[in-house]
């Protein structure tokens, strides 16, 4: 059973929850239902009056994303008639369908990685792009000045502005291909 606090949801594809969730998400009215709650948590009667649907239809699809976890009881109100209206958002999670024989721990491990790698390549391209940046526009004054821009500038400015981009494709070519092995390695061992 996964704690309802996780911000992912790990499902391997043999497990029942795995089949529960494919099952919600396949039917259309509960993508409807889902999509609609997105925007505007809601109770059940008022998704049966924006979407056109019939109100059982609503309550069998609130069930299933329920039973799925896919939306939540966000608030509960008293109508007229002092009876209890859920009002029903989307749980706001990842989910991630495991494929194969992998644990959760692996593919945990693998994605955290890749976010550590992630962000500590946002950073140095950030920085690459902050030190390679400070010189354009001194030659960018320059060439103001100057009737004619000298070839030598232009190419430097150029070059400069694109070092971060550079380095950024090659850092992300470099983590999907460290994720690939590791992936593979893993399978390996199974």
């Amino acid at each position: 059973m996964v704690n309802e606090d996780k911000k992912v949801l790990m499902l391997p594809l043999d497990d029942d929850s795995s089949k529960t969730v494919v099952q919600a998400i396949s039917n259309e009215t509960a993508r409807k239902i889902l999509d609609f709650l997105a925007d505007t948590p809601s109770s059940a009667s008022e998704i049966s009056e924006h979407l056109g649907i019939p109100l059982t239809t609503v309550m069998y699809n609130l069930d299933k994303l329920s039973e799925a976890r896919l939306i939540k009881v966000v608030e509960k109100r008293y109508s007229k008639k002092m009876r209890d209206i859920k009002i029903y958002a989307p749980q706001e999670r990842l989910i991630v369908i495991i494929p194969g024989k992998r644990s959760k721990e692996d593919v945990l491990t693998i994605l955290r990685r890749m976010v550590w790698m992630i962000g500590a390549l946002v950073i140095v391209s950030g920085a690459i792009k902050y030190l390679t940046w400070a010189e354009t526009p001194s030659l960018l004054r320059e060439s103001a000045k100057a009737p004619t821009i000298p070839a030598t500038h232009s190419l430097t400015a150029v070059s400069h502005t694109g070092a971060w981009f550079w380095f950024f494709l090659g850092g992300l070519f470099i983590i999907l291909l460290s994720s690939l092995i590791a992936i593979l390695s893993m399978k390996k061992r199974m």
